[in-house]
């Protein structure tokens, strides 16, 4: 959703990941996980990043961070 380059979709108003904060990301992520923050109104139970492991994470905020550079 938020596209395979992570500058999301602004037609769709789908922010970008790209070049975001790793603890900003990182706050989203436990909200998510908390279902605190709901990601698909249409699947509000969905695992959203669940089969992610933290390590995993870590590394895909690192790229993330540096897409825009």
């Amino acid at each position: 959703c938020h596209g395979s380059d992570g500058f999301g979709d602004q037609k769709k108003e789908v922010p970008m990941l790209a070049g975001q904060y790793t603890n900003y990301l990182w706050r989203q992520v436990e909200k998510l996980r908390n279902r605190v923050r709901i990601h698909d109104e249409d699947d509000p139970e969905g695992e959203l990043l669940d089969a992610f492991s933290d390590e995993e994470l870590r590394d895909i905020f690192a790229y993330l961070s540096t897409v825009d550079d």
